[in-house]
């Protein structure tokens, strides 16, 4: 969730742990290394919240 919508960035979950998922069309990301590994990426959406995120993160600081 977001409190600036037009500023969020793009979020995507990068699993390397692919055993025991059936993996049709796994990504290959280049490592900073140059190696390729294969990998599960999940897109996720950014969507506006009706929350107030400061006192949020301020929970969870405690």
């Amino acid at each position: 969730m977001t409190g600036q919508p037009d500023a969020a960035p793009s979020v995507a979950a990068i699993d390397y742990d692919t055993d025991g998922f059936e993996v049709e069309d796994p990504c290959h990301i280049t490592q900073s290394d140059s190696r390729e590994t294969k990998a599960l990426v999940v897109e996720h959406g950014v969507e506006p919240t009706a929350l107030d995120l400061d006192e949020v993160f301020q929970e969870a600081e405690q």
